[in-house]
């Protein structure tokens, strides 16, 4: 898996659900392509480097912040260079559960912020 996840990975569809902020605490789901400030992207190379990209203003811009990824079994943790190790710190540590890679498809799960959310990712690995 290590070499076939090593490229510039692009959010294409998030499908999932996420706690309402309600009295009811219903959830909502979401089964949509990415919006402009969902619009994520991350490139990975064979040493364990990583460089984050986000949507903003119509363009792509890098976060110095995340430098670096593991891989242990089938997850995928990108961290940025402030993580204090804290895995469940989204801000600091991103944890993608890859639930396959096929040509240059990659399906994973993540949990949000919140508990018990979690949201199914599609992402396309090309040359961009």
């Amino acid at each position: 898996m290590k070499t076939n996840i090593v490229g510039t990975w692009e959010l294409t569809h998030i499908k999932g659900w996420y706690w309402a902020d309600d009295e009811d605490e219903s959830h909502i789901t979401v089964d949509k392509s990415p919006e402009s400030d969902d619009k994520f992207r991350f490139s990975l190379n064979a040493n364990g480097g990583c460089i984050w990209y986000d949507y903003d203003a119509g363009t792509w811009k890098s976060y110095s912040g995340i430098t670096k990824y593991e891989l242990n079994a089938n997850i995928l943790i990108i961290k940025d260079s402030y993580s204090s190790g804290d895995e469940t710190d989204w801000q600091t540590c991103k944890r993608f559960k890859i639930v396959s890679i096929k040509g240059n498809t990659m399906i994973c799960t993540v949990c949000l912020m919140d508990e018990g959310d979690t949201e199914r990712l599609h992402l396309r690995k090309d040359k961009y």
